[in-house]
């Protein structure tokens, strides 16, 4: 006869086994909605930004919001341009002089003293 725990432990290896197997079939979707949103997004920025015009096929449909993955995609690996000034001094090479300019945005200094 088979103890509990061993029992247990092989209940639980048959349902990892079963999930596994789940989440490898799981269909790709094609469009992704209020409802079913992209991964790791929330439904409130998943709004948000196809409410900006950002994602350029997204519909307003009732409640929700409903775009391709390809537009959604396309939307979010858009990188955001730094704006650049031309006036900004040129990035310090050393370990010591590049803390210093850090500390000095922030307000703060480099006190002289032993180590």
């Amino acid at each position: 006869m088979t103890s509990p725990p061993d029992l247990l432990g092989a209940v639980l290896d048959a349902l990892a086994d079963r999930i596994a197997a789940r989440i490898a079939t799981a269909p790709e979707r094609e469009r992704y909605s209020s409802r079913e949103l992209p991964p790791r997004t929330s439904r409130r920025r998943y709004a948000e930004v196809c409410r900006s015009g950002r994602v350029p096929d997204a519909r307003h449909i009732g409640r929700d919001w409903e775009c391709s993955r390809a537009a959604w995609d396309a939307a979010r690996s858009r990188r955001r341009a730094t704006p650049t000034t031309g006036t900004e001094p040129a990035p310090s090479t050393t370990l010591d002089a590049r803390a210093a300019e850090l500390l000095a945005r922030a307000g703060l200094r480099v006190i002289g003293g032993s180590r």
